[in-house]
């Protein structure tokens, strides 16, 4: 599920959201196992998470649902809109690469599972550093969304080097 206006960064976005849908379907590919959703970029101002939960469990009566976030979203989740309702409809899945060093100031409610994966040294901002700075990054994403990147010329500046050998 894409965010479509981050209530957060507002128009502090990298990406627009209609690219950034495109990246997830193409990351996903014809895998039966995903289903790329993309309600909150068709519905109108802010994505509050909120929402999208509930609509969840309207459309999925007694399903449980699990909020799969990385570790490093808890210190941010006390700035969330309406945290305490979406805890009480769903479960936190997070995800730690390391030991999870969990804040002191969590909302009250919270359900929280602790999934740990391995831990790969890359993230997002990493990735748009590396195309940023001409940097290799093939093999850090899927096939189809270097190609995506690459087409739209994404997060590259106006001087920035491209070394189409490694990239």
């Amino acid at each position: 599920v894409p965010t479509g206006i981050h209530p957060l960064k507002g128009s502090r976005v990298a990406t627009p959201a209609a690219t950034r849908l495109q990246m997830v379907r193409a990351a996903v590919g014809g895998s039966t196992r995903f289903v790329v959703d993309a309600r909150e970029i068709e519905r109108p101002g802010p994505s509050y998470t909120i929402d999208t939960v509930l609509e969840l469990k309207g459309e999925h009566r007694g399903a449980e649902l699990f909020l799969i976030v990385g570790a490093d979203i808890l210190g941010e989740l006390q700035r969330w809109h309406r945290v305490e309702e979406i805890a009480r409809h769903a479960c936190f899945a997070v995800m730690s690469r390391a030991e999870l060093a969990v804040p002191s100031a969590l909302p009250s409610g919270l359900e929280m599972l602790e999934v740990a994966v391995t831990a790969i040294a890359v993230s997002s901002s990493d990735i748009r550093d590396r195309v940023r700075m001409g940097r290799p990054y093939r093999y850090l994403v899927p096939e189809a969304v270097r190609e995506i990147i690459d087409g739209n010329s994404l997060y590259r500046n106006p001087g920035s080097v491209r070394n189409d050998i490694e990239k």
